[in-house]
């Protein structure tokens, strides 16, 4: 589905996973005053997660605590049979890491694909043997430095509000960590990078909780850092994550600004963005120690831009340009990749006659990018819009949006377009491909909006 800035509330992010988010009220937006300087994380308000019983600093002890929003004192039992409690947050929320993670996990099973598709395969849902149909949501997969898989995230929605979330090794196919949590009550997220994984986690009337830090390792020991209430300030929440081994970025909506600091966690102060005169952003992403982020309406007449974010806050434009709308970059790295579309005056047209992916060695430097860039291959007129979720990986880049995914290698700057079946499917997301296969999550097209989304692989041919 299209990427676009949504404005989900704390109860859609609740109940939304990594991926699929339930309906829910707007955001009250922050003041600029608020979100406009950098906020320390060493201030005494930057309570672990595991003392967030304590409403301040004076609170009484882990062995009395005060009583959380929803008035318990202690936490209950697992609400799921052969999970246990996760003991660093507050007794409000529901989050569980199972006991036995083998059987706890969805199963690298795979069965030909319900709708037909030749050289198809689809995951099985029904792994926990109890009769009800889960279904996917964000699958990520995290790549080394040279491109190679490492750690696979696999998001499940058991109901629309309880999820899990699996992480996988690639090579093994093995669990080597899970958590379960009841979205209705606080709400987990992550994002990998290489074999590490960033979360972040909102609890009740608390602030938002960030962690980082190799999945067993905080399967065990879930020590999350609490943000800086005059990030949010209760009014706004953490949309996207994103890591790299030296850095997190997130973006806080509704506001429209980036967030960095340094990793690990509570180590470095969080530096919000600058935003340009008219422009937000949203959909953040890191490279090594480089911060981008993506405007949506820019800063003049509508067309969208790409900014990078310098550890300052400053927002320094990395590629926009008039009558061209620019988004869904990613890199790998190496090479830099994005979309343009262009071709009508009007930047709020529904469609454009010219789609292309673009790509430049990678730079964070606009004036070296604008000299490399060069068009990898056009796709057909009006098969994209302008954002989607880009992911790039030892050279190849795909692009995923619902009614299409767009592939390219930049090798010899052949372009693919998949297509779903047929007009009653539509895609979700394609976090990998390769000489051989493409990932995507695929759903029916049915007012129920969050069933039948199925994890697929299909079988692809490079020339």
């Amino acid at each position: 589905m299209p990427l676009r800035k949504a404005n989900r509330s704390r109860a859609a992010l609740a109940g939304g996973g990594l991926l699929v988010f339930l309906a829910g009220a707007g955001w009250i937006r922050c003041s600029s005053d608020e979100a406009a300087t950098a906020l320390d994380a060493g201030s005494d308000r930057g309570v672990q997660a595991r003392d967030v019983q304590q409403r301040d600093l004076d609170s009484p002890p882990d062995d009395s605590p005060a009583p959380g929003p929803c008035g318990l004192t202690s936490r209950p039992a697992s609400d799921w049979a052969g999970w246990s409690r996760v003991q660093t947050v507050s007794p409000c929320c529901a989050m569980d890491t199972p006991i036995d993670l083998v059987a706890s996990s969805p199963k690298w099973s795979w069965k030909p694909c319900a709708t037909g598709r030749t050289n198809c395969q689809e995951m099985v849902q029904d792994w926990r043997n109890d009769g009800v149909q889960s279904y996917f949501s964000e699958i990520q997969v995290s790549s080394d430095n040279v491109g190679t898989p490492q750690l696979v995230l696999l998001g499940t929605h058991i109901t629309d509000s309880i999820y899990q979330a699996t992480i996988v090794d690639f090579a093994s196919k093995t669990s080597v960590a899970a958590w379960r949590v009841d979205g209705s009550k606080c709400a987990f997220d992550g994002s990998l990078s290489g074999k590490y994984l960033g979360v972040y986690s909102f609890q009740d009337a608390l602030p938002y909780f960030i962690g980082y830090g190799k999945p067993a390792d905080l399967m065990s020991n879930l020590n999350l850092v609490s943000l800086p209430p005059g990030i949010h300030n209760g009014q706004a929440g953490i949309e996207v994550l994103r890591v790299s081994d030296t850095t997190l970025v997130f973006d806080v909506q509704a506001g429209g600004r980036a967030v960095r600091t340094n990793l690990p966690p509570g180590t470095a102060s969080y530096i919000v963005s600058k935003l340009p005169p008219g422009a937000d952003f949203s959909d953040p992403f890191v490279v090594g120690s480089d911060v981008y982020a993506w405007s949506e309406y820019g800063t003049g007449a509508g067309w969208s831009q790409q900014y990078r974010i310098d550890p300052d806050g400053t927002s320094v434009l990395y590629r926009g340009i008039p009558g061209h709308h620019v988004g869904a970059f990613a890199s790998d790295g190496k090479t830099m990749f994005w979309v343009e579309l262009y071709g009508d005056p009007s930047s709020t047209a529904k469609s454009y006659p010219n789609v292309e992916i673009w790509s430049a060695p990678y730079t964070s430097d606009p004036s070296l990018l604008a000299t490399s860039a060069k068009i990898v291959g056009a796709l057909p007129a009006a098969s994209m819009g302008k954002a989607g979720r880009a992911v790039a990986r030892g050279g190849y880049y795909v692009l995923g949006q619902a009614y299409g995914i767009a592939m390219a290698r930049i090798s010899d700057g052949l372009v693919k377009l998949v297509l779903p079946d047929n007009n009653n499917r539509l895609f979700y997301w394609a976090p990998y491909v390769s000489d051989t296969e493409l990932w995507v999550t695929e759903s029916e097209l049915v007012p129920a909006e969050h069933s039948g989304i199925s994890f697929e692989r299909i079988g692809i041919t490079w020339p």
